[in-house]
């Protein structure tokens, strides 16, 4: 039986054939069901059943079944992190807290709500675990806005379809630092298949995308000027043609010789002419 993650106050006869015919053949004339969310997710429901009558529900029993789900919701949640400490023996939690990277658990949501947070994100991002866990929107937060709804649309996707977590974004320390941060994640199912939290680990990989930068810059710049070298100006000179034939235009390339510029670098010593340059 499927049911909507919202409130359910109805007469069984009203309900769809298949709702129907389950709850009738328990007896059930009337439920009410209030849906349990554990980390902001549907987890399931509670109900009141009537086998009697169709006198209407109270809201002194909507407000139990509030207040147990809340309570089942709580516990739930509690028992995944329980679950987590009691999995990871102590030698291997000692590798996970000593990496020189962040190790978490998060909830299958959109904030990625963490569940577990390893002490190596105080010295990589400036939190505490504590100023972490306590702040379930923070993730979204700290990450630059030119990558922030990538980033989000690849948690959907893994949560959604299971799929491996994968991502770099740029995110800003505690302190106003940007760095860029390597995000990978995997989902953990139980034995029945059922999603129940992603494992992921994240590493700061800031001196990385610099020396990439770095590479990346000088293989289309000189190393002494900094300005465009002979392999920018045959690709941007292919490209001004190619679009110049597509637009019936033309392009003229202007060269510009320094004359016996060797004289200079003889006489005033290569440092003055490459100022000059």
């Amino acid at each position: 039986m499927c049911w909507p993650e919202a409130r359910i106050d109805a007469v069984a006869a009203d309900l769809p054939p298949s709702e129907q015919d389950v709850l009738q053949g328990e007896g059930v004339v009337t439920v009410l069901a209030v849906p349990v969310f554990v980390s902001g997710e549907w987890w399931g429901f509670v109900a009141f059943d009537n086998t009697h009558d169709t006198t209407p529900w109270s809201q002194l029993h909507l407000h139990a079944l509030a207040i147990l789900a809340g309570l089942l919701g709580g516990a739930a949640a509690g028992q995944l992190q329980s679950e987590f400490a009691d999995a990871v023996p102590d030698r291997f939690r000692a590798i996970i807290e000593h990496i020189p990277a962040i190790t978490y658990m998060d909830a299958l949501n959109e904030q990625a709500t963490s569940l577990f947070m390893s002490p190596q994100i105080e010295q990589i991002l400036g939190y505490t675990v504590q100023e972490w866990m306590t702040q379930p929107d923070l993730w979204p937060k700290i990450i630059h806005p030119d990558d922030r709804a990538r980033a989000l649309a690849e948690n959907a996707r893994h949560n959604e379809t299971g799929e491996p977590y994968n991502v770099e974004y740029r995110a800003f320390t505690k302190d106003g630092r940007l760095i860029w941060l390597q995000d990978q994640a995997v989902l953990v199912r139980d034995e029945r298949g059922t999603p129940l939290f992603s494992n992921g680990v994240m590493m700061d990989i800031t001196e990385r995308k610099r020396g990439e930068e770095y590479v990346a810059f000088n293989a289309y710049h000189d190393e002494l000027t900094g300005l465009p070298n002979r392999a920018m100006f045959d690709e941007l000179l292919e490209l001004s043609i190619t679009r110049a034939t597509h637009h019936d235009g033309s392009v003229a390339v202007v060269v510009v010789d320094l004359v016996d510029f060797r004289l200079l670098n003889d006489s005033l010593c290569h440092q003055q002419g490459d100022a000059i340059l």
